[in-house]
């Protein structure tokens, strides 16, 4: 039996999308926190996609709290590349159109016309991709002087057409996306990707389409997993978090987006592989899933985590560093 296994370990470092923002402290300093000491114990990597263009935002509003929330967030990057995790830019462009509350230090974002990429003018992408660029360099080198910004996952997964994305890729020499859910597909106002017809490989190369696998590829593409959830599990599923003794409240205080309706094609009864998601009931799937394949990419929030998911993880990090010889670093994988 092969003991190698490849898991990532992959983050959404954003605060809540929609009517309500949530905090700093809450929804990203704290759970990443405790997502670090997790992690430092097994000295697993982590890939947190950090949401530069609330940074920008930030930069650009006045007040001490603004700029108190910026240090906070550049510290906590710091300490995470100390670390050795990697650090990436990952936008949603509706910050651009985002309303700040100064009275409870919050911000409010409603207006998802410009959710997806594709739906901002290509000034806009322009300058989006070079102050999320400046922004991160900014924090990271003093910390790392050569640490290369070479890896991007799409705000909601919408990175078609990838003609959008290409000439930035180019000219930033990104060579690495996380942002294809093999199988899944959405059309609406504020998302917008299929990949139903993406390679069937856990690992891929392309250069101008997303979903057409090129041996020679200019990217890579890690491909994020997924699990079959049959009903009964998800009753059961229901019925656990009714009963169960454990803190079932995501960490974050915020409010999520509410996405546009449109054409969703999500296969069967499949789900995403995430903390957020994991609970004891679905522990044997996680585990039976580790044990048929040797990559396993999570995809996780910091804001979502409950004390209920941060446990059943613990719990799995600990089972798999000791049956199998785990890599989590994503550039050994190749």
């Amino acid at each position: 039996m092969n003991k190698k296994r490849n898991v990532l370990f992959t983050f959404d470092y954003e605060l809540f999308l929609g009517n309500r923002s949530g905090t700093v402290e809450n929804c990203l300093i704290h759970p990443t926190q405790k997502l670090m000491e997790v992690l430092k114990s097994y000295s697993a990597k982590g890939i947190f996609f950090i949401d530069t263009t609330y940074l920008i935002r930030l930069q650009k509003e006045a007040g001490p709290a603004p700029k108190n929330d910026f240090y906070k967030i550049s510290e906590q990057i710091k300490c995470l590349i100390r670390e050795g995790h990697y650090v990436f830019p990952h936008f949603h462009p509706h910050w651009i159109d985002a309303k700040y509350d100064s009275k409870i230090n919050e911000w409010y974002l409603k207006d998802l016309k410009k959710y997806r990429f594709h739906n901002i003018s290509s000034e806009e992408r322009s300058e989006i991709f070079e102050a999320s660029v400046s922004i991160l360099r900014d924090i990271i080198k003093d910390v790392s002087s050569d640490y290369k910004l070479n890896g991007y996952r799409a705000g909601g997964w919408s990175i078609q057409p990838f003609s959008d994305f290409k000439p930035f890729f180019d000219k930033y020499d990104i060579k690495y996306d996380f942002s294809v859910l093999p199988g899944d597909k959405l059309f609406s106002e504020a998302q917008h990707y299929d990949f139903t017809t993406v390679p069937a490989k856990p690992i891929y190369k392309f250069t101008r389409d997303i979903t057409q696998e090129e041996d020679n590829g200019k990217i890579t593409e890690f491909t994020i997993s997924k699990i079959e959830i049959s009903p009964i599990r998800r009753f059961l599923n229901k019925i656990f978090l009714k009963i169960s003794s454990f803190d079932n409240t995501k960490i974050g205080n915020g409010i999520s987006v509410r996405i546009f309706s449109g054409n969703h094609n999500r296969l069967n009864n499949f789900e995403m592989i995430s903390i957020e998601l994991f609970t004891s009931a679905k522990y044997s799937i996680y585990r039976e899933y580790i044990a048929a394949n040797n990559y396993m990419h999570f995809i996780s929030h910091p804001k979502m985590i409950t004390l209920n998911g941060y446990a059943q993880f613990s719990k799995f990090l600990k089972e798999i560093f000791a049956t199998y010889q785990v890599e989590t670093d994503f550039k050994k994988m190749i």
